[in-house]
């Protein structure tokens, strides 16, 4: 008896422990109870959760009571805003700024000794990230978009601006490079995928699935890259201009066989019974969008 009720109090005695009495700092513990009774705007148990009264649009979170943190392009008390350039901080932009000049130092260096520019530029962003010495915070990111889409749209001017020629040989390359590197990593994450953690649990039509869009985004190419090295180099001829248009080739072919693909692995994944139609309207879409180009 004794014992019992030694073990009934160490119970209660970590019952109540185990009960947060700080309320997640939005409340007041009630010892008597047991329970917070939370601060307006936060609700929860804990009182961990802010409460906002409008609900915050537009992909935001609500962070605080009638509090919202926007996404990417949005702004406003909900959200409700369109904003092209994000909110970026002050910390954002002067790290950014340190960024663009240690590419432009590192660069010039790497000319020097023979390396291209982007080699420099690729050690200096790994650097700066949040891995290492975090000038640009990961959550800050988001409020870069805006650079990255214009750097996307001005890789593709430039790639598209770059003369192809001898149609016939670009057409073979980049089906036997597309072709090889698709089926030997497919067939390769088929065989692993067994013994790989995330994919055990699967079926062997879900893993299947999973492996086609592995070896589809190993088909993947750098037209920004080949740019790069190829300008940094001065690089002439029938060799560097057969390169360079298999590298864009590739890179909207890629674009078309991860929509099929994409697809396809999710439609294994289907637990609804309309995988068969939705698969055949996306299809009919891509035909269409194909074929108005």
């Amino acid at each position: 008896m004794q014992r019992l009720s030694i073990a009934l109090l160490l119970f209660l005695s970590l019952g109540a422990l185990a009960v947060s009495t700080d309320c997640s700092g939005h409340g007041t513990y009630d010892a008597a109870t047991q329970k917070c009774t939370c601060n307006s705007g936060y609700e929860g148990s804990d009182c961990e959760t802010a409460i906002c009264e409008d609900e915050c649009q537009n992909d935001g979170v609500c962070t605080g009571p009638n509090q919202c943190k926007c996404s990417v392009g949005y702004d406003g008390d909900h959200c409700q805003k369109v904003n092209a350039f994000g909110n970026p901080s002050i910390e954002l932009i002067l790290g950014y700024v340190i960024v663009v000049i240690a590419s432009w130092v590192a660069g010039n260096v790497a000319t020097k000794i023979g390396l291209p520019k982007i080699t420099a530029y690729i050690g200096v962003g790994v650097l700066a990230g949040s891995y290492v010495l975090d000038i640009i915070p990961q959550d800050q990111l988001n409020n870069l978009d805006v650079i990255d889409k214009v750097s996307l749209a001005y890789i593709a001017f430039a790639a598209g601006s770059k003369p192809i020629v001898g149609g016939r040989s670009i057409s073979t390359v980049t089906f036997c490079l597309v072709l090889f590197t698709f089926s030997l990593v497919t067939l390769v994450f088929v065989l692993v995928a067994p013994h790989l953690k995330f994919t055990q649990g699967l079926s062997a039509a879900q893993q299947g699935g999973v492996a086609i869009l592995v070896g589809t985004l190993a088909c993947a190419r750098s037209p920004s890259s080949a740019i790069a090295i190829i300008d940094d180099m001065r690089a002439a001829g029938p060799f560097t201009t057969l390169t360079m248009a298999v590298t864009c080739v590739m890179d909207v072919l890629v674009i078309f066989m991860f929509a099929v693909n994409n697809l396809i692995a999710s439609s294994q994944f289907d637990t609804g019974g309309h995988s068969s139609v939705i698969f055949g309207k996306s299809i009919a879409r891509l035909i269409l969008s194909s074929l108005l180009g």
